[in-house]
């Protein structure tokens, strides 16, 4: 196998993984903030607890609180982390999923 082929190839296999384990770098960087930043932390377990249940009591689905998480989130932070990766709806909606139990 030529050397360029078998670079390609390490490519292909790296971009599958993906980033230290998340789907991109931009999700691995808003993870990295959102759960590294002792302020934003706090708020998001917070709204992780405000919205674990629903009206009635009952348990809501981890996907549910993740994405109503993640919105509410959204309309408090920046646009980008101070590392330039998009706060996408996707991408704190991963790292929201990764705190509930």
């Amino acid at each position: 196998m030529a050397m360029s082929e078998m670079r390609e190839l390490l490519d292909t296999k790296a971009k599958k993984r993906g980033y230290q384990g998340h789907e991109s770098w931009n999700a691995w960087n808003v993870s990295l903030w959102l759960n590294n930043d002792y302020g934003t932390y706090q708020e998001m377990m917070r709204l992780i607890r405000a919205h674990r249940n629903d009206r009635a009591g009952n348990p809501r689905p981890k996907k549910t609180v993740a994405s109503l998480v993640a919105k509410k989130l959204r309309e408090q932070l920046d646009t980008k982390t101070p590392d330039g990766a998009k706060y996408s709806q996707r991408s704190v909606m991963l790292a929201v999923l990764g705190n509930i139990e």
